[in-house]
Protein backbone atom coordinates (compact mmCIF):
# COMPACT_ATOMS: atom_id res chain seq x y z
CA UNK A 1 0.00 0.00 0.00
CA UNK A 2 2.95 2.38 1.01
CA UNK A 3 4.49 2.25 -2.78
CA UNK A 4 1.18 2.64 -4.45
CA UNK A 5 0.82 5.56 -2.60
CA UNK A 6 3.90 6.89 -3.09
CA UNK A 7 3.99 6.19 -6.83
CA UNK A 8 0.66 7.71 -7.46
CA UNK A 9 0.79 10.82 -5.24
CA UNK A 10 4.34 12.04 -5.45
CA UNK A 11 5.57 13.46 -8.74
CA UNK A 12 9.25 12.55 -9.56
CA UNK A 13 11.75 14.89 -11.79
CA UNK A 14 13.12 12.07 -12.82
CA UNK A 15 10.96 9.00 -14.61
CA UNK A 16 13.79 6.53 -13.44
CA UNK A 17 13.39 6.67 -9.78
CA UNK A 18 9.76 6.18 -10.49
CA UNK A 19 9.70 3.01 -12.59
CA UNK A 20 12.72 1.52 -9.92
CA UNK A 21 9.98 1.87 -7.52
CA UNK A 22 7.18 0.60 -9.34
CA UNK A 23 9.39 -2.49 -9.69
CA UNK A 24 10.83 -2.61 -6.11
CA UNK A 25 7.51 -1.67 -4.86
CA UNK A 26 4.63 -3.45 -6.93
CA UNK A 27 6.31 -5.68 -9.58
CA UNK A 28 8.59 -7.60 -7.19
CA UNK A 29 6.23 -8.98 -4.73
CA UNK A 30 3.71 -10.42 -7.29
CA UNK A 31 6.83 -11.85 -8.62
CA UNK A 32 8.22 -13.60 -5.14
CA UNK A 33 4.70 -14.41 -4.50
CA UNK A 34 4.02 -16.16 -7.79
CA UNK A 35 7.56 -18.04 -7.44
CA UNK A 36 7.29 -19.27 -3.53
CA UNK A 37 3.40 -20.13 -4.99
CA UNK A 38 5.22 -22.47 -7.67
CA UNK A 39 8.04 -23.73 -5.61
CA UNK A 40 5.47 -24.90 -3.15
CA UNK A 41 3.73 -26.73 -5.84
CA UNK A 42 7.03 -28.64 -6.03
CA UNK A 43 7.30 -29.56 -2.54
CA UNK A 44 9.94 -27.36 -1.11
CA UNK A 45 9.18 -24.04 0.59
CA UNK A 46 6.88 -22.69 3.30
CA UNK A 47 3.78 -22.96 0.95
CA UNK A 48 4.89 -26.64 0.87
CA UNK A 49 4.74 -26.81 4.55
CA UNK A 50 1.13 -25.07 4.33
CA UNK A 51 0.00 -27.53 1.45
CA UNK A 52 0.92 -30.03 4.21
CA UNK A 53 -0.76 -28.47 7.62
CA UNK A 54 -4.25 -26.60 5.99
CA UNK A 55 -6.69 -27.64 3.66
CA UNK A 56 -5.61 -27.45 -0.51
CA UNK A 57 -8.26 -25.76 -1.54
CA UNK A 58 -7.72 -22.62 0.94
CA UNK A 59 -4.02 -22.16 -0.06
CA UNK A 60 -4.52 -22.42 -3.56
CA UNK A 61 -7.55 -19.77 -2.86
CA UNK A 62 -5.29 -17.84 -0.79
CA UNK A 63 -2.60 -17.41 -3.52
CA UNK A 64 -5.09 -17.03 -6.33
CA UNK A 65 -6.80 -14.08 -4.15
CA UNK A 66 -3.26 -12.52 -3.65
CA UNK A 67 -2.22 -12.58 -6.80
CA UNK A 68 -5.64 -10.90 -8.63
CA UNK A 69 -5.30 -8.34 -5.98
CA UNK A 70 -1.61 -7.41 -6.60
CA UNK A 71 -2.37 -7.10 -10.21
CA UNK A 72 -5.22 -4.84 -9.70
CA UNK A 73 -3.32 -2.93 -7.73
CA UNK A 74 -0.25 -2.72 -10.11
CA UNK A 75 -3.04 -2.42 -12.99
CA UNK A 76 -4.33 1.05 -10.64
CA UNK A 77 -1.23 2.37 -10.76
CA UNK A 78 0.23 1.96 -14.20
CA UNK A 79 -3.40 3.11 -15.73
CA UNK A 80 -3.60 6.12 -17.97
CA UNK A 81 -5.15 8.98 -16.33
CA UNK A 82 -6.99 11.45 -18.15
CA UNK A 83 -5.22 14.95 -17.81
CA UNK A 84 -7.81 17.40 -15.92
CA UNK A 85 -9.01 20.20 -18.61
CA UNK A 86 -9.25 23.49 -15.71
CA UNK A 87 -10.10 26.96 -16.66
CA UNK A 88 -9.61 29.99 -14.72
CA UNK A 89 -12.80 31.59 -12.96
CA UNK A 90 -14.46 33.79 -15.87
Amino acid sequence: ALFSVICTRIRFRRHWVWVNLVIIGLVSPIVNTAYNYVRGLMGSGDVARLLEELPDPAVHAYFAVTVCLYLIGLFLVLRPRAKLNVRGAD
